[in-house]
Formats: structure tokens, sequence, C-alpha cells
């Protein structure tokens, strides 16, 4: 026990404070950060233990759900979730870079990642307002677990025929947009681009994110529920 308290103490709460303290810094001048990155590209620990603490927000938010579509919400579980989720925002930044490289721009697949970790507080907003139709989503996944995959499908149908789901998915939609202005600011920072290139390179970035999400995230996602289903 005292081995574990002096660890918090002497590692694990210095390092806290230093990425709550690289937060703060890139809450208040966002620009900077990015600017700073784009001219240093090196992996940074402290944006890739945000990310981590990012990806294990979004699996815990997504819990209730789970429970309620009859998944059995182990620690494996929830830990190859957070590994999942770390992951995929790891890929996400490098379809941002990919974006900024095809325009040639300066920052590197690290300045990218790096700013996109700090970058995912906001999908984790937007995971809070999307907590009433995820129940739903999740009950989809599951009840393809049996062979219609099509759960997508699904899910948009039943959340159509709900008014009070229609408002959570408009506000889910609007703030995707300003996640999307956000990641505009991002490109231009870190690549350092003119309005043209920094939108041309956050539409390429946000594009390849989609497919992303269709191609490696829904279908991951779909394999790790369809494992821990209770009954299953």
């Amino acid at each position: 026990m005292d081995a574990v308290t002096n660890f918090v103490l002497t590692r694990a709460l210095p390092v806290a404070k230093e990425v709550i303290r690289d937060f703060i810094e890139f809450s208040r001048n966002s620009d900077a950060y990015y600017d700073r990155q784009g001219k240093s590209n090196v992996p940074c620990g402290k944006a890739a233990l945000f990310g981590l603490m990012m990806a294990t927000m979004l699996m815990v938010l997504g819990i209730p759900g789970l429970r309620r579509a009859g998944v059995d919400v182990s620690t494996e579980f929830l830990l190859l979730g957070v590994v999942l989720n770390w992951m995929l925002l790891v890929l996400y930044g490098g379809m941002y870079w990919l974006g900024g490289k095809i325009l040639f721009g300066r920052g590197g697949s690290f300045a990218t990642i790096n700013s996109f970790f700090f970058l995912s507080v906001f999908l984790v907003f937007l995971k809070v307002i999307e907590i009433p139709t995820r129940s739903m989503r999740f009950s989809a996944m599951v009840a393809s677990c049996t062979g219609d995959s099509d759960f997508a499908v699904r899910a948009s149908q039943a959340i159509s025929g709900d008014r009070s789901l229609l408002i959570t998915e408009f506000l889910v939609f609007a703030g995707y947009l300003v996640f999307f202005y956000k990641a505009y600011r991002m490109q231009r920072g870190v690549h350092e681009f003119g309005r043209v290139r920094g939108f041309v390179s956050m539409l390429v970035g946000s594009l390849l994110l989609i497919g992303v999400v269709s191609f490696v995230q829904e279908p991951g996602m779909r394999i790790l529920v369809c494992g821990y289903v209770k009954g299953g």
C-alpha cells in the first residue's frame, strides 16, 4: 500500500499536473499550441496521456447504454474499449495529418496527432450530448450480432420515430460543426496554412475520418460488443 501511495504522490500526480497544465494552456490559446507543435513535431507523452484520458471518458460515457443493451461491462471489456478508443484517436489525428500533407503542410504526423489528442475533448462533449441516443444505437448493434449487420440503419429508423431524440441528433450535428471548425483552426496552426488550404485540408481530413468511422470504428466496436453480450 505504501508503494502504491508513493507512486501516486511522486510519479502519477506530478505527471497529471503537467497534463492539466498543458490542457489549460491549450484552452487559453490553442493557436499558439498548434503553432508550437507544428514547429517541433516530436512525440509528446503528455498529449498521449491526455488522449488516453479522453479515450477512457468516451468509454465510461457509453456504460449506461451498453448495460441497457445487455452487454457484460466487465473490467476486461472496458480496458479493451479504452485501448480501441485511444488507437482510433491516433488514426483520426493521422487522417488530419494526411489532409495537411496532401496540401504540403509543414506539420508532421506527431504534431498533428499530439494536437488532435487535445482537440478530442470536444468529442467527449459530443458524446455527453449523444447519451440519450447511444442506448438505442447499442441495442441495434447487439441485435446485429445475430446476423443483421445493418445496425446503423436500424438505429436511425428508431431515432427518427422519436421527436425528443431528433432534437438530440440536431444538437449533436451542431456540435460536430463546432468540432470541424476547431479542426480547421488546428490545420491552419499546425500546418501553417491560410484560410483556403486550411479549409480544404480540414475537409479532406474530416472525410478520411468519416471513412475510418465507417470502416474501422463501427466494425471494431461491433466485434467488441458482440463478444461480451450477456448469454451470447
